[in-house]
């Protein structure tokens, strides 16, 4: 599903003039068409639009104009010196929700038109709950009837405005932020099973090590036990040696005693 991030702003100068090269005729009503495109100038048809007015336009003592807040809105305390103020629309949406001041609604065409027709001068906040199919709603946001034209120092009485796109986004939050979770949970998975088959190999090797730990000590105590043994062998054949060298001398001894009682006997 497609979406569409976007923070409005008007084509058109908000501003009242007492530089103007005509006088501001509060007795005339203009009209009110909305142009909602994208960056690229394609129109965005379908769901609709709500306008409220805000504030009506009065003048000062010295004759100059100013907006001062709708009755409907007087309760919201909102600022109307800073029109651009990003905060200013939300605020009388909000209080607009809150309050459940009835609006007029008007259904945006698929040339991406909101025509709100005649208008009497004034303020109007413009706000949407209903957008159109695979966009999200977009924000608030306020227009003058009429508009000062700084080139012809002259106010416009029929006023277009076009909400300005600054972002466009091929993919809605929600599939963003499934998708971001889906991509987040398959790499924490696979860190896991990597970790894991680390882990694995891990105990694999200190078990193959410790088998041939175990292996070499075997070895070792095998060796040990080989020397010990031959060297008791080696101790009982020395052993066996002298008593076999004993033996000889004995027989040898006794022979000669044998000899010599012999030669002894032949001379009697």
């Amino acid at each position: 599903m497609l979406g569409i991030g976007m923070v409005l702003a008007l084509v058109l100068s908000f501003t009242i003039s007492a530089d103007a090269a005509e006088d501001l005729d509060l007795s005339r009503n203009g009209t009110l068409t909305i142009s909602v495109v994208k960056s690229d100038g394609t129109p965005i048809g379908g769901g609709s639009l709500t306008v409220y007015q805000a504030g009506t336009i009065e003048k000062n003592e010295d004759g100059n104009p100013k907006f001062v807040l709708h009755s409907d809105f007087a309760g919201s305390k909102a600022d109307l010196s800073d029109l651009q103020s990003r905060l200013l629309p939300e605020q009388l949406a909000e209080y607009a929700k809150n309050n459940e001041i009835a609006g007029r609604k008007v259904q945006i065409r698929q040339d991406g038109e909101a025509d709100f027709g005649e208008t009497a001068p004034g303020l109007y906040l413009l706000a949407q709950e209903d957008p159109a199919d695979g966009y999200r709603a977009m924000h608030p946001f306020v227009c003058s009837v009429p508009q000062y034209d700084e080139v012809s120092k002259s106010y416009v009485y029929d006023v277009t405005a076009f909400p300005k796109m600054e972002l466009d986004l091929d993919i809605d939050s929600s599939d963003e932020s499934s998708e971001s979770s889906s991509t987040s949970s398959s790499t924490s998975s696979t860190e896991s099973s990597d970790k894991s088959s680390q882990s694995s190999t891990s105990s694999s090797e200190k078990s193959t090590a410790s088998s041939k730990d175990k292996g070499s000590s075997d070895k070792s105590n095998t060796s040990s036990k080989d020397k010990t043994d031959k060297s008791d062998k080696a101790s009982t054949a020395s052993i066996s040696g002298l008593f076999i060298y004993a033996g000889l001398f004995l027989i040898a001894g006794g022979l000669l005693i044998l000899f010599w009682q012999m030669r002894k006997n032949s001379a009697k």
